[in-house]
């Protein structure tokens, strides 16, 4: 068990006295809503708040046709946004986010994102509409000193080789752009790119792209840059081991749903990082339940406790100092799986009837603030 951390009650309304770029949170700019009108004047279709409700993998006769929400009264969450059902290409709603993440002291999101040619299974027939905001929202970060990292996505017959592509694209994109994060890590001032699902790929086929004698090595080029592969269980460490990864983050917000989000894991999982000069990222989360859109997935629903399962996390996460160089949120609005920070209110659907979870006894702002808090903990601690 970690030393026990006094955790001090956070002042309302207090900010971090600068956003840390130490701290990431997972940021998703898939979401679409009729209220933003695009440049064509045409309103734009409801994307991912109209998500439709998972079949279990267990079921042998799923729905022909599975139920979809309707928003803005019916969506695809446990809980409901301040902002209602927004629009990721309004520039609108990326300026409060940018207020809301400066505010709870995060200095680097990681941005859900695909190429051009793809989306996610929820946005099918709509490729390329994460990529295609990518730009407004870098523009918009960099107006409140807020970095980008890239969070390249699973898609169809992604490789190493593809992703290796993906590095050079995001390079001669954005490669100047002042909100592009870049670390001074080991291999100088780079930029850093998590990839998730990473286990997809065989670690022999990574190595020929990541390590440095690999056959189609990146390494040393325009477009080289630092890998954070995914630890899902113990044959992940082979990433940083044989795979040429820079680093292994957690990702997922349920304690003990894998090996890497079993807290007692961590400070192996970092330690082996060190072992080869890698980082270990540990992904925080403030809860867990995704009951709306995978209602047979309750045994992995984790209850926020009034913040204290956040603060269990994030001490734990403290604990692996004075070496751990990152942190990551998951999320900051991830609504559908209930990670997210981002300020949450109280509504009741009227349609159904259906009321929806937020914060309560505390203030939307609750998980904000206790981020902005813990950010400063972290970072007063990285300078003892």
């Amino acid at each position: 068990a970690p030393t026990p951390v006094h955790v001090p009650t956070p002042v309302p309304g207090q900010r971090a006295s600068v956003a840390s770029s130490r701290v990431h949170a997972f940021y998703y700019g898939w979401y679409g809503a009729p209220t933003y009108r695009r440049a064509s004047g045409d309103e734009q279709p409801w994307m991912h708040w109209n998500h439709e409700v998972i079949a279990d993998w267990r079921d042998k006769h799923p729905p022909d046709v599975p139920h979809k929400y309707t928003p803005p009264e019916e969506i695809g969450s446990t809980f409901y946004p301040a902002l209602g059902p927004y629009s990721s290409s309004d520039p609108a709603v990326i300026h409060q986010h940018m207020q809301q993440l400066q505010y709870a002291g995060i200095g680097v999101i990681v941005v859900s994102w695909y190429p051009p040619e793809f989306s996610d299974e929820q946005l099918a027939g709509m490729p390329g509409y994460a990529h295609n905001n990518t730009s407004r929202l870098m523009d918009i970060a960099a107006q409140y000193r807020i970095c980008v990292c890239f969070h390249i996505e699973p898609y169809e017959n992604r490789s190493a080789l593809s992703v290796a592509h993906d590095a050079q694209l995001i390079q001669e994109r954005w490669g100047q752009h002042p909100a592009l994060f870049r670390w001074e890590g080991p291999r100088g001032l780079r930029p850093m790119h998590y990839v998730y699902d990473s286990y997809h790929t065989p670690v022999q086929e990574w190595a020929q792209v990541l390590a440095e004698d690999g056959a189609n090595s990146i390494r040393g080029s325009a477009h080289d840059a630092y890998f954070i592969g995914l630890f899902v269980d113990n044959k992940d460490g082979d990433l940083v081991k044989r795979g040429g990864f820079d680093g292994l983050y957690t990702y997922f917000a349920a304690t003990g749903f894998t090996t890497g989000s079993t807290l007692k894991e961590w400070p192996r999982i970092h330690r082996l990082c060190n072992m080869h000069n890698a980082v270990f990222i540990p992904s925080i989360g403030p809860g867990y339940d995704d009951s709306r859109v995978r209602p047979w997935n309750a045994a992995n629903t984790r209850a926020r406790q009034d913040g204290a399962y956040y603060d269990n996390m994030w001490q734990h996460a403290l604990e692996l100092r004075p070496s751990l160089e990152f942190v990551s949120i998951t999320s900051f609005n991830e609504w559908h799986e209930g990670t997210q920070i981002e300020r949450a209110v109280e509504h009741t659907s009227s349609s159904t009837g259906h009321v929806y979870a937020d914060y309560a006894p505390r203030s939307e702002d609750f998980y904000l603030e206790r981020t902005s808090m813990w950010a400063e903990r972290f970072e007063a601690q990285r300078s003892e």
